[in-house]
């Protein structure tokens, strides 16, 4: 078996996507025998080669190069599943195309079409829509969901699909032993894209109105590459010097590592998202999770694993003051609670089993058709 997961950008701007897409790989390998590839764009900054996976740059994104790659490396409608991980880009045709030859494909928008997301460039986005990516996604074989609230919308825009179904993102079980945070000053982190939609600016604002800011014990560091909103940033910087926060930049591997290692909180004021990697991985580490609903993440609420804010400026300002009423020991046990949650309901382990499952459906469905 072969999954081909396909997106339109493999750089590490996109890492969100393509990480969780290829998340389960080693683990898909390990248990079921199954061959993953990771298609993108040719590029000088794309994901990192791992043992798990191959990677194959795209020399072109026209329909006449993707026959010369499906011969190439010789897909086969009875061995190869598809999986387009975005929206509104070439994966979407592609995939299309194919299935129209019989190779069976699965659907994942990542919040592409949520209503934040179709709020960007909305004329667009709502003429190609209905023009052209809805009666594409519609013959998808599997639309994939990652989160609970994602499959609410997705039933709800695609109402006559047989197949829509929620099979979340994971992650990989880690030693963490949280006693030995560093205490003094607690770090709270970000750690996204400086993007607009991730609330970035109005969360520095927020530190900076709040009685969090220069308070000994606690310390905010942004990570991340920028995406339009370093200017403001450095700015509000500039203009309020006395202050506890720092922009690190982009941060991968080891470091990133050792980073989730020491702070103790992790803040995403977001207006949209679909089911946060960064989140997700945050909590595994033990950080306590400062976010917006817009998160999609409502079992970190139901389960009082963290603190609720809004994307206003205030509400992020009132979150970010109720760190200040947490002791040690509320704090160690939120770390533990944090962890012990996502590894008993978010594992690879248990995410590659589900993955493996429908994988093994769909091949079941060509092999009746005579593939």
């Amino acid at each position: 078996m072969r999954i081909v997961n396909i997106v339109h950008d493999g750089s590490k701007v996109n890492m969100g996507v393509w990480s969780s897409a290829m998340s389960t790989a080693s683990e898909l390998r390990r248990s079921y025998g199954v061959l993953s590839e990771l298609w993108y764009p040719a590029g000088a900054d794309v994901s990192p080669e791992r043992e798990d996976h191959e990677n194959v740059p795209l020399k072109s994104t026209r329909l006449d190069y993707l026959k010369q790659i499906v011969e190439k490396r010789a897909l086969q409608p009875g061995s190869t599943i598809l999986c387009v991980h975005g929206g509104w880009r070439f994966p979407t045709r592609w995939a299309h195309h194919l299935g129209q030859k019989g190779f069976k494909w699965i659907y994942t928008p990542h919040g592409h079409l949520n209503k934040y997301g179709f709020a960007q460039k909305s004329f667009k986005k709502t003429i190609y829509f209905r023009f052209f990516e809805r009666k594409m996604v519609e013959r998808a074989d599997v639309i994939r969901a990652v989160g609970g609230p994602e499959r609410d919308e997705l039933v709800e825009l695609f109402t006559k699909h047989p197949n829509i179904r929620l099979i979340p993102n994971g992650m990989p079980k880690h030693v963490q032993d949280l006693t030995v945070k560093e205490t003094e000053p607690r770090i709270v982190l970000f750690m996204s894209r400086l993007f607009k939609g991730k609330g970035v600016v109005p969360m520095v604002r927020a530190w900076l109105k709040s009685n969090i800011n220069n308070h000994p014990g606690f310390r905010l560091l942004i990570a991340g590459p920028d995406q339009g909103e370093l200017p403001t940033i450095q700015q509000l910087l500039q203009d309020h010097p006395d202050n506890s926060i720092e922009y690190i930049g982009p941060i991968y591997g080891e470091d990133k590592k050792r980073l989730l290692n020491r702070a103790s909180f992790f803040i995403l004021p977001t207006w949209s998202e679909t089911f946060s990697m960064a989140v997700l991985e945050g909590m595994a580490y033990g950080l306590v999770p400062v976010i917006t609903p817009q998160c999609n993440f409502p079992e970190v609420f139901t389960n009082n694993l963290g603190i609720k804010i809004t994307i206003e400026e205030e509400g992020i300002r009132s979150g970010l003051e109720a760190l200040l009423g947490l002791n040690s020991n509320q704090i160690l046990d939120l770390q533990f609670r944090n962890t012990d949650f996502i590894f008993q309901n978010y594992t690879l382990e248990h995410i590659a089993k589900l993955q493996f499952q429908c994988f093994r459906e769909l091949l079941a469905a060509n092999k009746v058709a005579g593939f």
